[in-house]
């Protein structure tokens, strides 16, 4: 019986240790290459001192080594005397240095103590299935985790200096935790990453290019942001929800959220309009869409299948081609607040909605004793014209002090003062809601879903009137 159990106990001993263990000096890792690249062990352990040139030969890995254990080495400093490695004579210690583990089959890696910097690319294309950063380090490189479709949470325990697309094509990660307060989400950081769920921070103020492109995000939180990098929330097939600062302008960049089919609330636009800002987006749903911009942009909400009525504010000054390209549910164009100061449009600012006659079958409402200025106008006057009357003549709140939008049947109203102020009333006059809230954000429900609702909100010294279907 004896004989059996310390049978046993060396079996597990020896697979327990069945790994290549290599303790290596500063340039002579290659000395162990052959061991190195034909070791059958899955699991490889390298201890001692190493510096760059032993380092990138752990690429050199074969595909049946998944676990790798840096954690009894020391990183040195080394200097090219020539040539160097990617463009770069000198390696700092603690650095990984760039494509360190590049398209190896490592799933399991524990880095060395002090680790400061991670290079490019370093463990792009990998299968790593989970990753502690060091506390220590500072500076991720541009790519570094790139295309790792494995890997499905990471934590930042202290601030780092992100690299561009840390994170792209991590189709399965979900969260990426931040210990704290980034002030910028590099351009392609999250590009790609279907699965995930970790919003803007609310410390972020600059979003990069193509940042959040094709993530799976449902909501995007863009409160203290001032500025989004062009296609930075563009091919988002889950985002529903984009919630707009109101204290401050952004800056958004071509595309920013392009191609997202699913978005179901555009009522209260706030910040510029460039080019295909809006293209493809918001198929579903019906909006009654405020722009008040000087330029609205090349194809800025082209394809967009959910805009029932435009109004534009007095800021409006130009409108280029294709700006609402095939917007086919729009019907009614409201211009009161710009009076007599008819914006220019490109001939192809409508371009996929004429008739057969060359007209455009939706109505174009201007402010009174205005229709001849609007009549004279080559596109514009293409339009059915009629001057406003009545509750139509009301301006908007051009300062955008006050927004008031309808979503899945709540009227929402968010102000920058205090609402001091709010009436819910039918075209009839009916009054449904009067309140007082003293808050700068303010809801309402349970109306009755088949009317046509006036709200009236004072704030400040703000006072905004509008319709609501």
């Amino acid at each position: 019986m004896k004989r059996i159990f310390l049978c046993i106990v060396t079996g597990l001993i020896t697979l327990a240790a069945s790994a290549l263990d290599l303790k290596v000096t500063p340039g002579t890792l290659r000395n162990e290459l052959t061991a190195l690249t034909s070791t059958t062990d899955e699991a490889v352990r390298i201890s001692g001192e190493a510096n760059v040139t032993d380092l990138v030969l752990l690429r050199e890995l074969p595909a049946g080594v998944r676990t790798l254990d840096l954690s009894g080495l020391q990183i040195v400093a080394y200097t090219y005397q020539q040539g160097g490695y990617m463009n770069r004579l000198s390696y700092e210690a603690n650095e990984i240095p760039p494509y360190m583990l590049f398209g190896t089959h490592i799933s399991k890696l524990t880095l060395p103590a002090g680790v400061t910097r991670i290079g490019d690319a370093a463990f792009g294309l990998t299968p790593l299935d989970s990753f502690t950063t060091p506390a220590t380090l500072e500076t991720l490189g541009d790519y570094a985790f790139s295309g790792c479709t494995a890997l499905k949470e990471v934590e930042f325990t202290r601030p780092v200096n992100l690299g561009k697309g840390g994170f792209r094509n991590c189709r399965n990660l979900i969260r990426v935790r931040f210990g704290y307060d980034p002030l910028e989400i590099p351009a392609s950081f999250f590009e790609g990453c279907s699965s995930l769920q970790t919003g803007v921070p609310a410390s972020v103020s600059i979003v990069g290019e193509r940042a959040y492109r094709g993530a799976g995000l449902s909501e995007v939180d863009l409160s203290n942001v001032s500025a989004v990098g062009d296609y930075a929330f563009a091919d988002m097939k889950g985002l529903r929800n984009i919630i707009i600062p109101r204290s401050h302008d952004v800056v958004y960049g071509i595309g920013a959220f392009s191609n997202d089919p699913e978005l179901n609330d555009l009522s209260d636009w706030a910040g510029n309009i460039p080019d295909l800002l809006l293209a493809h987006s918001s198929t579903s749903g019906r909006n009654n869409v405020f722009l008040n911009t000087p330029e609205i942009g090349e194809g800025a909400f082209a394809n967009n299948m959910s805009i029932d009525s435009l109004r534009l504010g007095k800021d409006v000054g130009l409108i280029r081609a294709h700006a609402f390209r095939n917007v086919k549910s729009l019907r009614e164009i409201n211009t009161v607040s710009l009076n007599k100061n008819v914006p220019a449009a490109d001939l192809l600012s409508f371009s996929g909605l004429e008739g057969d006659d060359g007209r455009y079958d939706i109505s174009l409402l201007v402010a009174p004793n205005s229709s001849s200025f609007w009549e004279e106008h080559p596109v514009w006057g293409l339009f059915t014209i009629s001057e406003a009357t009545g509750l139509d003549d009301l301006k908007e709140d051009t300062g955008g002090e006050i927004s008031i939008s309808l979503h899945n049947g709540t009227i929402e109203i968010i102000a920058l003062s205090p609402i001091e102020n709010v009436e819910i009333f039918t075209t009839s006059g009916m009054t449904l809601l009067s309140a007082t809230p003293g808050t700068t954000r303010f809801s309402a429900d349970d109306l009755p879903s088949a009317e046509v609702l006036v709200v009236k909100v004072e704030a400040g010294n703000s006072v905004k009137v509008t319709k609501l279907r």
